[in-house]
């Protein structure tokens, strides 16, 4: 599975838009999207908010990464 897959598929389980995620993260719903169409990836500042947010270890986000 790719990163922008799991990050998706996560966000969902949690029942968040891109809007609530960026508002939780203070991270752009731009660079959300732009995480979820494959368009850029994440630097580890950015990995940690999104594992705090989303109740995962950065292990269990990168997990089975391709």
């Amino acid at each position: 599975m790719h990163f922008n897959e799991k990050l998706r598929k996560l966000r969902k389980t949690k029942e968040l838009s891109q809007s609530m995620l960026s508002k939780l993260t203070k991270i752009p719903q731009t660079t959300i999207s732009d995480w979820e169409t494959n368009k850029t990836s994440p630097d580890l500042k950015q990995l940690k908010m999104l594992c705090d947010v989303l109740e995962v270890s950065i292990i269990q986000l990168l997990d089975d990464v391709t």
